[in-house]
């Protein structure tokens, strides 16, 4: 800015688009690595397929074309009592999972412990659930 301030930073400019990463959230995560020796980012400890990229032989299986499909719940996770495997996650709060962006890059716009409604299919049948993100470390400790 004409003050100084870092206003974000650009992380892409192909395709004639500009990708930035607000200063706001770089600052937070900056602060975080220089207070806390690590930086932790928003996780709902499980894993998932992402069905846009998922090709099924066979035809018995019968679930949406689109959608973050539960593979593995931890035990230990914040999403062990609201979501199961075989689940499919379709949206966190308004985004919809549409192939285009996976559950781990979506994460990466909440802060651990943010409270989120999650919504998809169970068994074939519409779920909604609100839970809190747990938190995991995306980097060594720094020393």
């Amino acid at each position: 800015s004409d003050a100084g301030d870092l206003v974000g930073l650009i992380t892409d400019h192909s395709k004639g688009m500009l990708q930035i990463l607000p200063g706001s959230v770089l600052s937070s995560v900056l602060s975080q690595a220089l207070n806390n020796k690590e930086i932790r980012r928003a996780s709902l400890d499980v894993r998932t397929l992402d069905l846009a990229h998922v090709i099924f032989e066979d035809s018995k299986i019968a679930l949406p074309l689109q959608g973050a499909w539960v593979r593995g719940v931890s035990t230990n996770g914040v999403a062990k009592m609201s979501l199961k495997e075989g689940d499919v996650i379709e949206r966190i709060e308004r985004d919809v999972f549409d192939g285009n962006v996976d559950l781990g890059e979506r994460l990466f716009d909440y802060r651990p412990g943010s409270t989120v409604t999650i919504a998809g299919t169970r068994e074939g049948k519409p779920f909604e659930v609100s839970l809190k993100l747990g938190s995991t470390s995306t980097s060594e400790l720094l020393k």
